[in-house]
């Protein structure tokens, strides 16, 4: 599992991507940096983010929806096995739960290269050893979008920030919508889109190996000797925000010991 779900441009004036093969336009924001501090090469696509709540993408139709997704979808379990998946109805319960309030993120959304990204996926998917030798790359399967209310945050997150992009605050930076264009406004459309357009994945990998399934509350692998997870593959459920910066703002004994008390 990756801290990212999906990950869905909606760009807008993106001159640090498309002009990179432009070398007279980068020796003039190379010439401004230097010399003024000024110019493109002060600001990065990803100085702008905003951590969702369900409520805020949703409005008041968030109960609704919620209501609907009480249960965990059928075809998660597949591919679980029976301690995992009890431990998934667990994490399900919480979640769909936190849904229900502003106190918690599903959704992050950074506005000056327009990307929508899940933080709190409720799909799960797998990871499983083709072969019996330990370089073959193993198969890996996101089951992207495997729960419906994912694809749900996703749409309405994608229509949030077209509202964002359209207010008046945001006018003074004559916001160009280049994909997937605001030609493009039906649930169907947008829906088609999204699914063409995503990616399973947008770095901050963690909850590859949780606490309460693949690991004990010592942190040991279950059923190998002598090994222990301590990275962020051993949290039990993904944080709101990166989880570079949660580490980031604690050490690695206050993550553990934080974790502990969410063990499933």
């Amino acid at each position: 599992m990756t801290e990212s779900a999906c990950l869905v441009n909606v760009t807008f004036d993106e001159r640090m991507f498309t002009l990179r093969d432009n070398k007279t336009w980068w020796d003039e924001q190379r010439k401004r940096y230097i010399e003024e501090g000024k110019g493109w090469l002060t600001a990065t696509s990803d100085n702008h983010i905003a951590l969702l709540s369900a409520p805020m993408l949703h409005g008041d139709a968030i109960h609704s929806r919620l209501q609907k997704h009480q249960s965990p979808p059928q075809s998660l379990r597949s591919q679980m096995d029976e301690k995992s998946a009890e431990a998934y109805d667990r994490q399900h319960r919480i979640l769909i739960e936190s849904f229900g309030t502003n106190e918690q993120a599903v959704d992050e959304n950074s506005y000056l290269a327009t990307r929508t990204i899940l933080v709190k996926p409720l799909s799960r998917g797998y990871v499983r050893a083709k072969t019996a030798n330990i370089w073959d790359p193993p198969a890996i399967n996101f089951q992207t979008f495997s729960h419906p209310l994912d694809f749900e945050n996703l749409l309405a997150s994608l229509r949030h920030a077209r509202r964002v992009l359209a207010t008046p605050e945001m006018a003074p930076l004559s916001p160009v919508e280049t994909k997937p264009g605001l030609d493009v406004q039906s649930d169907e459309d947008l829906a088609a889109f999204i699914r063409e357009n995503m990616i399973p994945g947008g770095a901050h990998g963690c909850c590859a190996a949780p606490m309460g399934t693949v690991l004990d509350a010592q942190m040991r692998v279950r059923g190998v000797e002598g090994l222990r997870v301590v990275d962020t593959s051993s949290w039990p459920m993904i944080p709101g925000a990166h989880a570079m910066q949660v580490c980031q703002l604690e050490s690695p004994a206050a993550t553990v010991s934080r974790v502990k008390g969410h063990i499933f």
